[in-house]
């Protein structure tokens, strides 16, 4: 009985290193930090999904289901929402004039022309900016210095508060010859009028709203502006390409176009600034979606470009994996004040989706223990869903020696691209409150009495030997 409790004992003592495979806990001190750094552009936003950092997670898949990035908006940058007004799909910019529910300004066939000043033609035509975003193009051909072309929306009437009302135009602008330029004007009834735009550039994304009292009054008229029944759209002195994506001569306030930050005084501290009644072209940078007025509350935003962190923390379960070897002795084992050491492996992919795209992303890590802590870092590519112990030797790019002290940020991948995932393995040695602040829950493993979980003594046969040989021992007693 002796020798079988010799070999009870001996076959239920764990080995000096038992290896335990257990999930991470991403929250500790020395889990890797592991992120995809970039720009993250989604072909469409819609903000009925939500104005939130959280919100601009979401997007829809290819199977055409809403769902979440696995990642994060980088909100570190002090505006970090891109888009261009002229792409945004917002109802109330084709909805002039609002007392006739079948009308628009945004429908070409409102539209009349006039050339009867110009050696040239002109075209009115139905475009899109972006998709799902209607407007009107306007284009002169073959005009030279001193011809003048018109087109005219003339299905309205604005009898009341005209000087409160504003001129609000929306629009991209193709070409401009050189030395011509291009108006949108505000007319009344006998032809006084408000110039809303009067400019020579060319660029996509303008905004430009003006309270008409605010504007001289020019014209033909008696010089009092009353009675709106007209807008027009002029190219002067050349061929002008010009599309309108918004327009309105009736509200009685400014489109609020949000805010952002920047340091208006010099004094190397952020202040927040309301865009307020034009913004000049191109992209916008706010510092929120939340910053924009009502009228954008059920818009949908194309091409909004975000800074974007993919960190390995939200890689799922069957994508990271933990082996702790615990060492036989804290101060007597292989590892003189440790407590065993811990390879973390994390598998992770920038999403290849087709209302996604990515730009600038590199993989990048910071250094996460001391040098004397870290032992190897391994990165490997190519590898599709291969199980992290079947990676080829081959397949693994020894990169210990870019890490030197903790803090440290290292590129692990500079050519990152989506739909192909990458590997980054690091293995460490911790100290007993690291080795055991890493382990998230257990998941399997080989070790079993390293963290009191299985063992021999789960096996019924063994189990009773143990019995035994614990009841003929009180015996002998």
């Amino acid at each position: 009985m002796l020798a079988v409790l010799t070999a009870v004992l001996v076959a239920t003592t764990s080995p000096a290193m038992a290896a335990d495979t257990s999930s991470v806990n991403w929250d500790s001190e020395a889990a890797p930090n592991g992120v995809y750094e970039g720009n993250m552009t989604k072909d469409v936003h819609d903000m009925s999904w939500g104005q939130s950092a959280e919100a601009v997670r979401k997007f829809e898949n290819d199977s055409g289901v809403v769902t979440k990035i696995e990642g994060e908006v980088n909100t570190s940058y002090d505006n970090p929402y891109s888009f261009v007004f002229s792409d945004v799909n917002v109802s109330d910019w084709g909805e002039f004039p609002h007392d006739k529910p079948n009308v628009s300004a945004l429908d070409a066939s409102e539209w009349s022309k006039d050339v009867s000043g110009s050696a040239g033609s002109a075209t009115i035509s139905d475009v899109e900016t972006a998709p799902g975003v209607e407007a009107v193009n306007f284009a002169t051909s073959s005009q030279t210095s001193g011809d003048t072309a018109f087109m005219t929306f003339s299905n309205f009437s604005v009898t009341s508060d005209e000087a409160k009302r504003f001129g609000q135009v929306v629009y991209d602008v193709n070409t401009v010859d050189s030395g011509a330029y291009y108006e949108v004007r505000v007319v009344d009834e006998d032809g006084d009028y408000k110039v809303i735009v009067n400019d020579t550039e060319t660029g996509d994304g303008f905004v430009d709203q003006e309270q008409l009292g605010n504007l001289a009054t020019e014209g033909s008229g008696d010089g009092t502006f009353d009675n709106i029944q007209k807008v027009e759209v002029y190219a002067i002195d050349g061929d002008v390409d010009m599309t309108i994506a918004g327009l309105n001569a009736e509200k009685k306030s400014a489109y609020d176009l949000g805010s952002m930050k920047k340091d208006t005084d010099s004094d190397d501290s952020l202040e927040s600034v309301d865009i307020n009644s034009t913004h000049t072209g191109g992209e916008v940078s706010l510092s929120g979606l939340d910053t924009l007025g009502p009228a954008f509350a059920d818009a949908e935003i194309n091409d909004l470009t975000v800074p974007v962190n993919l960190p390995a923390s939200m890689a799922g379960e069957d994508d990271s994996k933990l082996v702790l070897d615990e060492d036989s002795s804290v101060d007597g084992g292989n590892y003189p004040g440790f407590k065993g050491t811990a390879t973390v492996y994390v598998r992770m992919e920038v999403p290849s989706q087709y209302d996604l795209s990515f730009s600038g992303m590199s993989l990048n890590d910071t250094q996460s223990v001391t040098s004397g802590r870290l032992m190897s870092v391994q990165y490997a590519e190519g590898t599709g869903d291969t199980e992290f112990e079947n990676i080829s030797d081959a397949s693994w790019s020894d990169i210990t020696s870019s890490y030197g002290s903790k803090g440290d940020t290292v590129v692990v991948d500079d050519t990152v691209q989506p739909g192909t995932p990458g590997v980054l393995k690091v293995k460490m040695k911790l100290t007993p409150g690291q080795f055991d602040a890493i382990e998230g829950s257990t998941s399997g493993g080989g070790g079993g009495g390293a963290t009191g979980a299985g063992g021999w003594g789960n096996i019924p046969v063994i189990g009773g030997l143990i019995v035994a040989a614990v009841a003929f021992l009180k015996r002998l007693g």
